[in-house]
């Protein structure tokens, strides 16, 4: 029986390609009923109800293919653009980055997961998925262009670009591609005000791993301090600002270029901004003092204690989703 569901299977493909997804669907169906535990048939009903326009359906028939053997990435990648076609961003990202942990290798996860991040106007994070889609299908279409897209609603104008010119020379006859090609060159991209980088997240992604080695470098410390920390430790507290600094820059280089001077005055337009960087430089300050402190004598380790509490507390802040003001 293999070979006639791999025919039937084949068959439903083509008539989904062509256009006919609902011809598709009535010749699955049976299949379904008569093989229930065939992961490739429950998947290959939940692509075509998506091509019809039914993501609620394709949700049902994917979640029956996720508990069930074969290509649970596939299972996983239908379930989050279903979920995206029901507006629940949050679980559709969920399920996108459960499909790039089955199959850390396969392009099409990453560009999945990018898929789900743009329907949910995460752009910043959709653009990063994307890259990783173009890395590891540089072959293809599809990655280039939606990260010329997630580029363009950033205002990463030259990314943009690039990408579209490389998806062009993959496919010189696409004229959708030469359309936002043109607009590029003339600055008016298609992106809506409401699509502009999202600064609250560029700014606690950007934070969360300067806080991170921030919190490292003083458990360190403390660890190894104990209750009676020698004076060579205090270098450790000596070299702290000029690696955040460095993190810091290298945060700001990264980001868009046209969105670096919004990132630079997020502190100034939201106060739990402002409060993490208060509470960052306190870290940073005490851990200085402390390393006087040992220089000078002292067995102290409450300063550095209280370091870390500041150090875990701006860090707790980046990954507080309510109280960020709008970016615009």
């Amino acid at each position: 029986m293999v070979e006639p569901i791999s025919s039937v299977l084949h068959q439903a493909a083509e008539l989904t390609a062509s256009g006919r997804a609902g011809k598709a669907i009535a010749l699955l169906k049976p299949i379904t009923v008569e093989h229930p535990y065939r992961q490739d048939v429950w998947c290959r009903l939940a692509a075509a109800h998506l091509d019809r326009g039914d993501p609620a359906a394709a949700l049902a028939a994917a979640t029956r293919a996720l508990p069930l053997g074969g290509d649970r990435a596939l299972a996983q990648r239908l379930a989050s653009r279903a979920l995206s076609g029901l507006h629940r961003h949050r679980e559709a990202v969920t399920a996108a980055r459960r499909a790039a942990r089955l199959a850390p290798s396969d392009w099409r996860c990453p560009f999945a997961l990018a898929e789900a991040l743009a329907a949910a106007r995460r752009w910043p994070e959709a653009l990063a998925a994307a890259r990783r889609s173009v890395e590891l299908g540089p072959t293809q279409v599809r990655p280039y262009l939606l990260l010329g897209d997630a580029a363009v609603r950033i205002r990463d104008f030259s990314t943009a670009e690039r990408a579209y010119r490389a998806a062009l020379r993959k496919a010189p006859d696409d004229s959708r591609i030469r359309v936002q090609l043109t607009r590029l060159r003339r600055r008016v991209p298609d992106a809506r005000p409401a699509d502009r980088p999202d600064i609250t997240q560029l700014f606690q992604q950007s934070a969360r791993p300067v806080c991170a080695v921030v919190v490292g470098l003083i458990t360190l410390l403390v660890v190894a301090g104990g209750s009676r920390p020698a004076p060579l430790l205090a270098w450790g507290g000596l070299v702290l600002p000029p690696v955040v600094a460095v993190l810091a820059l290298a945060a700001l280089v990264r980001a868009p270029s046209g969105s670096r001077l919004a990132l630079a005055a997020a502190p100034c337009r939201s106060p739990l901004a402002a409060l993490a960087c208060v509470l960052l430089v306190s870290a940073l300050g005490l851990a200085l003092w402390w390393a006087v402190l040992i220089n000078a004598g002292s067995q102290t380790i409450i300063t550095l204690v209280l370091a870390w509490i500041c150090a875990a507390g701006a860090g707790g802040l980046t990954f507080v989703r309510s109280g960020w003001p709008a970016d615009r």
